[in-house]
C-alpha cells in the first residue's frame, strides 16, 4: 500500500493532525512534501522493485488488499490515479498478482469472491491466488471458502513472528479435506520467512537478518525445497525501519521466490 498518495484528503488531514499530536514531525514533513509533489511517496518503490524482479527473473507475487476503512483492513483507494498507474505497470511487466483477503473473510466465500471480483476489475485479469490477511487460516474451513470463491492457490502457510515451517514443509501440497477425506484442487504454498520477524519481533540488525536468510536458504536447498519470503511495502522505506530499505534487493540478487 502506498503511504500518502491515493488517499482521500480528509484521511491525510486527520493523519497529519495525529502525527503533530504525537510529535512525529518526520512523518509530518514527508506527508506534506509528498502531497505537494516535492518528493515521492516513501512507500512507492514499485518501479524499483519491478525493475529488480525483471532483472533477476524473480518469481514474485504482488498481493493487494481490496477491503478498506475498517479496523484491520486499511486498504488504499484502488480507484485512485496512483494505483491505476501501478496496475498498468504490473500488467505491462506480466508480474503475477493475488488477492489479500480482508481480515474477517477467511471463512466467508461470498466476501472473498466479491473482493476477488473487485481486484480483477482493477487489474483487468483473472485472479486465483491469495494470501490471508494477518495469516488468518482455519485448516478445516478456509481452503473450502477459497475454493468456492474461485481461489486455487494460497500462500498463507507461514509465521509472522518467527522463522519456521508452519506446514512442516517448504514444498507445495494439495489440501486434504477432512470431511470428505479427499484431496481438493487448491494448492497450499508455504513460506518460511516474513520480513517483520526481523525488525518487529526479533529486533535484529540488517547484518544478522542477512545471516538468518542465508542460513535458511542453505537449509532449504539441502532438502530441494522452495525458499519463499514475504515482504511488505514498509520495508522499502527508511521512514519506518532504518537500514532495511535495501534488504530485499541485496538478498534477492540470486533467483528465489518472493
Amino acid at each position: 500500500m502506498i503511504l500518502f498518495l491515493g488517499k482521500p484528503l480528509w484521511k491525510n488531514v486527520l493523519a497529519l493532525l495525529k502525527d503533530v499530536v504525537q510529535f512525529n514531525f518526520l512523518f509530518v514533513k514527508h506527508r506534506i512534501n509528498t502531497l505537494k509533489g516535492n518528493t515521492a511517496d516513501p512507500f512507492d518503490q514499485y518501479e524499483n522493485i519491478i525493475q529488480h524482479i525483471l532483472k533477476y527473473k524473480l518469481h514474485t507475487i504482488f498481493f493487494f488488499l481490496v477491503n478498506r476503512n475498517v479496523k484491520y483492513d486499511r486498504g488504499a483507494n484502488l480507484n485512485s490515479k496512483v494505483y491505476a498507474n501501478l496496475f498498468n505497470r504490473i500488467r505491462q511487466s506480466n508480474i503475477t498478482s493475488g488477492l489479500h483477503p480482508s481480515y474477517t473473510s477467511f471463512e466467508t466465500s461470498n466476501q472473498i469472491e466479491n473482493e476477488r471480483t473487485m481486484l480483477e476489475t482493477h487489474l483487468a485479469k483473472s485472479i486465483d491466488i491469495s494470501r490471508q490477511h494477518f495469516l488468518k487460516f482455519n485448516i478445516r474451513n478456509t481452503p473450502n471458502a477459497l475454493l468456492r470463491a474461485g481461489i486455487t492457490e494460497d500462500w498463507s502457510m507461514g509465521f509472522s513472528d518467527i522463522l519456521g515451517f508452519r506446514a512442516r514443509t517448504t514444498h507445495a501440497f494439495l489440501y486434504f479435506n477432512f470431511d470428505t477425506e479427499q484431496m481438493e484442487p487448491i494448492c497450499l504454498k508455504p513460506f518460511s520467512i516474513m520480513d517483520g520477524v526481523f525488525y518487529i519481533h526479533q529486533g535484529v540488525s540488517v547484518l544478522k537478518a542477512k545471516e538468518y536468510v542465508e542460513k535458511h536458504k542453505n537449509l532449504i536447498r539441502k532438502t530441494g525445497g522452495n525458499f519463499v519470503m514475504v515482504f511488505h511495502e514498509r520495508i522499502f522505506s527508511e521512514l519506518h525501519h532504518p537500514g532495511f530499505s535495501k534488504f530485499f534487493f541485496e538478498i534477492t540478487e540470486t533467483n528465489s521466490q518472493v
